[in-house]
């Protein structure tokens, strides 16, 4: 069973402020209570250790504003929880849906996970106020990121056919995507 690694804001009362809890739901019964770098202010986000501390999901609960403040504290908190750890670093799932990022949080997020190398498997940035310009980040993570990326989620926000088509010559033309992923690209909410 995954390990959980919770990241709490300093107002929260469920831990100190600053701290990680991990826990192990398996029979055996393993908890660890350990210090991490000060956790960003504004918002929660979990960090669930899928195989090993190499392989993680990153989740910003649905609803929780972030905004482009929000993703520079997750940006640099991000930086200095790798740099703690052992490279590479593989992201299973990063999930920041309905948070307000905008294409300046988005651009930022990404653009630590290229600077830290991280390989990134599924990325979902639902709702968050998405255009064009954004859309055009992800194409370009999308073409440089070192392995492919199987799923995109990318629905509920404002990308036209122009942004549409970014994405699509991202995937068509990079011989990162033979055949296969990403398994989906999903846009359906938007203009």
């Amino acid at each position: 069973m995954p390990m959980r690694r919770k990241i709490t804001p300093d107002n929260s009362s469920d831990t100190e402020a600053g701290s990680i809890v991990d826990s192990d739901h398996s029979s055996s019964g393993v908890s660890v209570t350990g210090e991490a770098p000060a956790a960003p202010k504004s918002y929660q986000f979990c960090i669930v250790h899928m195989d090993s501390p190499l392989v993680v999901k990153i989740d910003v609960p649905t609803g929780v504003v972030v905004g482009v403040e929000g993703a520079a504290e997750l940006a640099e908190y991000l930086r200095r929880y790798v740099g703690s750890i052992p490279l590479p670093m593989t992201v299973e799932m990063l999930q920041v849906d309905d948070a307000d990022l905008g294409d300046d949080g988005v651009a930022l997020l990404l653009s630590t996970l290229s600077e830290l190398r991280c390989l990134v498997k599924n990325l979902s940035f639902r709702g968050n106020s998405i255009t064009d310009q954004g859309a055009a980040t992800v194409a370009q993570f999308l073409t440089r990121h070192l392995a492919p990326i199987h799923s995109v989620d990318l629905r509920e926000n404002s990308i036209t056919r122009e942004g549409l088509w970014c994405l699509t010559c991202a995937v068509v033309g990079s011989p990162s995507y033979p055949i296969g992923p990403p398994a989906w690209l999903d846009v359906r909410g938007n203009p």
